[in-house]
């Protein structure tokens, strides 16, 4: 008997069922978590069981396929199953390798870069030795990236005019845009964006748009945390508790995630908005255990409502 020919067979058997797992596997994990983004529970779980019950006929088909002997297979060889089969097992095999080889060109890609800037930056180092740049630190980075009312309360520096003027537009800001209980009554392109379905309070999104998006919420809380942070007035904090109490109430209704919209039934996912909202709730649960280790300060800054906020 001839062992090695037996095992590079089975070597190369093992590598292709490996292979045909893993490729499976990573297309039910991805079937998972984009209907786990779905508000429809029952389209989320007809989808999933028409996966399931596909892989099952796959398996049945794949193991009628191995059947010999005098009374045949079970399911003829030309029927639809078979092929459909076949077709989903291959299409599915090569779509997860192109997938990973995508994946491996890009880490070989970022890996070639990241020598050639560090072999770059060795080079003009040697040639001239100035002298090293300081370490930015966190709240640095930040300013740098974090523009727009945020930014001003952070670059006052304890001057007391900029930071008037940072809660002057701050204010404005208010007025425009959050919605602090009744949503205006306007023409909406969908059903779903009625004033009944809005989780308040909420901050919207552009004139134009006028929509009650988490990402908004999101900004205005940080804007709220960094006022409290500049002044030490507790009804900063206070409204960007608020706000807070509405995003945690919608996402309890969309089963633990953040919606886009702040409605009942979401209209589409942006991702963006999610991360926002999850930076700008770990923001103010910071401030919050800050805010309990000093006294707080009353405020004379009123709560505005703008046009249509009952």
């Amino acid at each position: 008997m001839n062992w090695g020919w037996f095992l590079l067979r089975i070597v190369i058997a093992a590598t292709i069922l490996t292979t045909i797992f893993l490729s499976q596997r990573f297309w039910y994990r991805a079937i998972w978590q984009v209907s786990a983004r779905w508000s429809a529970v029952w389209v989320r779980v007809a989808v999933r069981l028409f996966y399931v019950l596909g892989i099952l006929l796959v398996f049945a088909a794949v193991v009628d396929g191995f059947r010999v002997g005098h009374r045949g297979h079970l399911i003829p060889r030309d029927a639809v199953l078979p092929i459909s089969s076949g077709l989903w097992l291959s299409s599915a095999l090569f779509a997860f390798l192109a997938v990973k080889i995508v994946h491996a060109v890009d880490r070989l890609w970022r890996w070639g870069r990241a020598l050639l800037r560090a072999s770059t930056a060795a080079d003009s180092t040697s040639k001239a030795h100035p002298p090293p740049a300081p370490v930015p630190t966190p709240a640095a980075v930040e300013t740098v990236a974090d523009p727009s009312r945020r930014y001003l309360f952070r670059t006052a520096k304890g001057d007391a005019a900029k930071i008037a003027l940072a809660g002057e537009i701050l204010k404005f800001a208010e007025d425009q845009f959050v919605i602090w209980d009744h949503p205006p009554d306007l023409k909406t392109r969908n059903e779903k964006l009625k004033p009944e379905n809005w989780f308040t309070p909420c901050s919207v999104e552009q004139y134009a748009m006028f929509e009650p998006i988490s990402g908004s919420s999101a900004f205005m809380i940080v804007a709220y945390v960094r006022g409290y942070e500049a002044t030490g007035k507790k009804v900063y904090l206070d409204k960007a508790d608020a706000l807070a109490n509405a995003l945690t109430r919608a996402q309890a209704h969309h089963h633990g995630r953040y919606p886009t919209r702040m409605i009942k039934e979401d209209l589409s996912y942006w991702i963006n908005s999610t991360i926002n909202t999850a930076r700008a709730m770990q923001m103010l649960a910071d401030a919050e255990r800050e805010a309990a280790k000093r006294p707080a300060t009353t405020s004379s800054l009123p709560s505005v409502r703008g046009p249509g906020k009952h």
